[in-house]
């Protein structure tokens, strides 16, 4: 596994899914051998403000749906502090909507494509103004599968641009 050097020329663009009132997003063959480490960007926008989000990881467009997805969070609104550790099926957390305002998040994962461990992270902020909340991540999961794309699963019709950028490694 290569490690990420920062100094060598950033991200490349890999990919960009622009989308408008759906349930679900895939976005397939966007990870690759090519890189080890992705900076995943979203805006989301949804229809009531339900931030249940499921997020697979997806090999060859099938999700993986095993119970092998580990989640930690930090969840922080006004001057409440919450944390929790959840394993289930999928990621939730991953990617916030929000009914009036669009919500950014930006993900980094590792080794997605690699057949070993994939982890990631995130924040996000989540929550129409004024009550701004904002959500931190530890992602990780079981299965060492070599796994090409994602898919976004959202409560209500959802509208937003998700771009994914790879680091060039040294």
């Amino acid at each position: 596994m290569a490690q990420v050097n920062y100094t060598d020329n950033g991200l490349v663009y890999i990919t960009k899914s622009t989308f408008s009132s759906v349930t679900s997003v895939s976005i397939d063959n966007c990870f690759s051998a090519d890189y080890s480490q992705y900076k995943i960007i979203y805006d989301l926008t949804d229809s009531v403000g339900d931030n249940n989000t499921n997020v697979y990881l997806r090999a060859g467009g099938v999700n993986e749906t095993g119970s092998t997805y580990t989640r930690q969070y930090v969840y922080a609104a006004a001057t409440t502090i919450a944390a929790g550790r959840i394993t289930t099926t999928y990621w939730n957390g991953f990617m916030q909507a929000t009914p009036t305002n669009a919500t950014i998040g930006i993900l980094e994962i590792l080794n997605p494509y690699q057949s070993t461990y994939t982890t990631a992270w995130n924040v996000c902020k989540a929550n129409s103004d004024p009550n701004i909340v904002l959500i931190s991540n530890a992602f990780g999961s079981t299965v060492t599968t070599s796994f090409d794309g994602f898919q976004a699963s959202f409560p209500n019709n959802t509208s937003g641009t998700v771009y994914v950028y790879g680091y060039v490694e040294s």
